[in-house]
């Protein structure tokens, strides 16, 4: 949806969280390759964060259902 929008902030402290649990002591990517990536994929950033995409969060479970 064209209102929803991921923070480059929350974007950074998620896929840092998420590489440290998945990938343990490895050094993650730099940041910069990270938004470059999103950017490839066509996600159309603001400024601020990209828009029309969002963290699926496990209450969003009964949204995906409804689809």
């Amino acid at each position: 949806m064209e209102k929803d929008i991921i923070k480059k902030t929350g974007l950074n402290s998620a896929f840092k969280k998420w590489f440290e649990e998945t990938q343990g002591p490895r050094k993650p990517p730099k940041v910069e390759e990270l938004h470059e990536c999103m950017n490839k994929r066509r996600f159309k950033y603001n400024g601020k964060g990209w828009i029309g995409i969002k963290f699926y969060e496990p209450d969003d479970e009964d949204q995906l259902n409804e689809l």
